[in-house]
């Protein structure tokens, strides 16, 4: 069975973050926070890794499911 899973090393994740939520932080902050997030998870949502070759990997799937809980909050935090 095929692996059809897009993984995206933790630049790269940092990089979509950043162009998903550009109002959030930059895309170096995004790497900061992904590096701190498999352990200390800030608003208290831990985004799913993937190991691969010993180095963390994030599926597009996974970061768009933070978006969504990202966006989805400051809507309600507004309101």
């Amino acid at each position: 069975m095929k692996n059809n899973l897009n993984l995206l090393d933790r630049w790269q994740a940092a990089d979509f973050l950043h162009h998903q939520l550009p109002h959030r932080r930059t895309a170096r902050q995004w790497y900061g926070y992904l590096c701190r997030n498999r352990t200390d998870p800030q608003y208290g949502y831990r985004i799913t890794l993937h190991l691969k070759n010993g180095n963390a990997h994030y599926t597009e799937q996974a970061l768009l499911e933070f978006v969504r809980v990202m966006t989805t909050r400051s809507t309600t935090k507004a309101a």
